[in-house]
């Protein structure tokens, strides 16, 4: 079955060649014939005990599984997210403009050349970076979420009780 990663998943490999442990989440894209392989194909009586399935929109190629066992932190859980992306509803991946570079979406050395001019040149990442937060900030008001998981993490500090 072929699978890549994306998002979140992608940087991590990228940059850091392997998973950073304050994600908690891995992101794959599939093209359509693998991702409806794996939906038809995966027993999902025999994952149901550790595994639910939060969205099975197939109009919008995504699907969460999140594993029932959970970090407690504070009395909060935290699930463990698998997503999963339908790659062909793209015509081309957008890593171009302002944003990043548009390539074909099956040219994969176009993507992977014009990915890592990103990753080697620090000031154009930082500006891609800033533009695509500017965006997310102005629907998700992310500095304030930010904010407030500063606060959670100097609060852990305080209280001797947490075992970190």
């Amino acid at each position: 079955m072929k699978y890549f990663a994306s998002g979140g998943s992608l940087l991590e490999a990228a940059r850091y060649k392997g998973f950073i442990p304050w994600n908690d989440d891995m992101a794959l894209g599939l093209p359509r014939k693998h991702f409806e392989k794996f939906i038809n194909e995966i027993d999902f009586e025999k994952y149901n005990k550790n595994y639910i399935l939060e969205s099975s929109e197939m109009n919008l190629g995504i699907f969460q599984y999140k594993l029932k066992s959970a970090i407690l932190i504070l009395g909060k859980s935290y699930d463990v997210c698998l997503n999963l992306f339908l790659l062909d509803r793209m015509s081309e991946l957008v890593i171009d403009g302002e944003s990043g570079f548009k390539v074909p979406l099956y040219n994969l050395e176009v993507a992977v050349d014009r990915s890592r001019s990103i990753i080697e040149n620090r000031e154009l990442a930082n500006e891609l970076g800033s533009v695509a937060f500017q965006r997310v900030q102005s629907i998700f008001e992310i500095k304030e979420k930010v904010s407030e998981l500063e606060n959670i993490f100097m609060s852990l500090g305080e209280d001797d009780n947490v075992n970190i």
